[in-house]
């Protein structure tokens, strides 16, 4: 059940820094759609990969299951960067102070007072 909601919380978190990222950007506003819908489908795939005990110890093998979801997403957002020169410049013309802010907001959610 901790593993379900931390899916959850994991994946509003994801896709609110995204949408942060992406609302920065000079693309198209269906780019922009676009792209935070399918943050949203990546987050949605694994709540649902995690409610069906995917992410369960020893359903991936010796391998746990996050390590496999994590890396997939990094070669997919390699192979966009390489291959893809809208998705390299749509990241690099990103303002830095949005990527700051970026970075720092889920440390300020998680902090206590």
């Amino acid at each position: 059940m901790l593993d379900l909601i931390g899916a959850i919380f994991a994946t509003a978190v994801s896709v609110t820094i995204i949408g942060m990222l992406v609302s920065a950007t000079p693309a198209r506003a269906s780019t922009r759609r676009a792209i935070l819908a399918a943050a949203a489908a990546w987050g949605a795939l694994l709540v649902l990969v995690t409610a069906l005990g995917g992410f369960a110890p020893g359903s991936t093998g010796p391998v746990p299951g996050p390590i496999v979801a994590f890396t997939v997403l990094v070669v997919l957002l390699a192979v966009a960067w390489l291959r893809r020169p809208g998705f390299r410049n749509a990241l690099l013309a990103t303002p830095l102070p949005v990527r700051r802010r970026a970075y720092r907001a889920p440390r300020r959610a998680l902090m206590t007072r």
